[in-house]
Order: structure tokens, then C-alpha cells, then sequence
């Protein structure tokens, strides 16, 4: 059925039908087909699986922690909206990739490591010597690089390094605070249940308080209702 539909209709029409559907039902992200997972992590390293919605027989609409929308068919495609939504019925001009899509740079384009420039390659060898390059995109006027650590570097125009990217930045909405208990008990639960892993940052949106953790070159990030009460694993 997949491929009728593939070959009968334009994606704007699957992504509707997605997004319109009454049979979406929430998933967890390693319920995803395999391909799906690797799709996003390749291409979506710099952030990461907030929620997942599966339309049975049809699709999955994946919600992105940097505010990105993403969808694909039962059988892996990914879809791309490339209309106007200003003249859907279904989003009324609302973006369907997401309030933070930029229509101009869209998802951005894979580089090879190859394709990258001598400033930038030079830089990561100077400043990260043990590190390997496991992947990299350019999204508009900046270049991420992500690295063994597992790190994202971002670069400018002109191949100058900007910043280490921090898989929780989300486009809009800024980081709350969490109270000192709360972070008290978070703190003492991931030690507890998770030892020899490093936690390097937090950040609180809406209901949810996200904790990037690192152990060795493996990256998580561990979701906390606002209570502080451990809610599961995000990659």
C-alpha cells in the first residue's frame, strides 16, 4: 500500500494525512523502524527524538527537541512539504516541519568529512586531537561538525568556530529554571541508577526537564517531569 501511495500522491498530501489523522498514537522513539533511527541520527545529530507519533499502516511524525517536525512513510521515506501551507485546510499556515523550519535552508545538507574545509579540519585537530569526525551539515551560513566525545562543533561563513552546539537548544523557547531540590534529586537519581555517567547540562521546557549525560562516546538525554520524577531515555 505504501508505494501506491507513494507513486499515487505528492508527499504534501501524506504529510496532511499524517498530521490530520485520529489514529495517531504515541510511540516510543526505539519502537521506530531501524532505518527511521538511522535517518535521524545521521542527519539530525545536533538534536535529538522528543516524541514519536504512529499512524498505523501509514507513517510516523517524529517531533524533534530543537522544535522540528519530521515524517515518514510506514516504510522509512522520509517526507518533505514543499507547498504553500498558507492553502492547507490541514495546518492553516502553520508550518508542518515545525515553527522553527527556515523554508530557505530547509534540513540543511549533508557534507563528507572530505568536503570539509582545511580551516576547519585544522581547527578540530588542534583543539580536539583524540577526536574523530563522525559527521557533518551545513545549515545555511553555519557548518556543524559532530565528533567522538560524542560532540557537535559549529563554524561560520568563514570557517571560524562558533561554539560547542548543545543538543537541548531549542529555536525559541529558552531553557526554565529547575528548582535546587529538584535538581538535588535528579542529580541523585541518575547517580544512583546510572553510575560513571557524566552530566553536563539541563534544560527545563513547559512539563519536562531534559538532562544531556555522556559516558564515553555514547550521548543521552534523560527526561524528568517537573517534579524530578525519571520519565525515560531520549538519544
Amino acid at each position: 500500500r505504501e508505494a501506491e501511495d507513494s507513486m499515487d500522491l505528492s508527499d504534501d498530501v501524506l504529510i496532511e494525512n499524517l498530521a490530520s489523522s485520529l489514529d495517531a498514537q504515541e510511540i516510543e522513539p526505539e519502537a521506530l523502524p531501524n532505518p527511521i533511527i538511522e535517518d535521524v541520527s545521521d542527519n539530525f545529530f545536533e538534536t535529538f527524538i522528543e516524541t514519536v507519533e504512529e499512524v498505523p499502516s501509514e507513517g510516523y511524525v517524529i517531533y524533534l527537541g530543537n522544535g522540528n517536525v519530521l515524517y515518514y512513510t510506514d516504510l522509512g521515506r522520509p517526507l518533505e512539504y514543499l507547498g504553500d501551507p498558507s492553502t492547507s485546510e490541514v495546518f492553516r499556515g502553520e508550518h508542518p516541519h515545525g515553527r522553527c523550519f527556515r523554508r530557505l535552508i530547509r534540513f540543511g545538507r549533508r557534507l563528507p568529512p572530505a568536503e570539509l574545509s582545511d580551516a576547519v579540519s585544522e581547527y578540530i585537530a588542534t583543539n580536539y586531537p583524540d577526536a574523530t569526525i563522525r559527521g557533518a551539515k551545513a545549515l545555511g551560513d553555519t557548518t556543524l561538525v559532530l565528533i567522538s566525545g560524542p560532540l557537535v562543533l559549529a563554524f561560520d561563513a568563514m570557517d571560524e568556530f562558533i561554539r560547542e552546539w548543545n543538543p537541548l537548544d531549542h529555536c525559541t523557547d529558552r531553557c526554565g529554571p529547575v528548582r535546587q531540590e529538584t535538581l538535588m534529586n535528579i542529580r541523585q537519581f541518575i547517580n544512583s541508577n546510572f553510575p560513571n555517567v557524566e552530566i553536563r547540562t539541563y534544560c527545563r521546557r513547559l512539563v519536562r526537564i531534559y538532562v544531556l549525560v555522556r559516558r564515553g562516546d555514547a550521548r543521552a538525554i534523560m527526561v524528568f517531569n517537573v517534579n524530578g520524577d525519571f520519565m525515560g531515555i531520549r538519544v
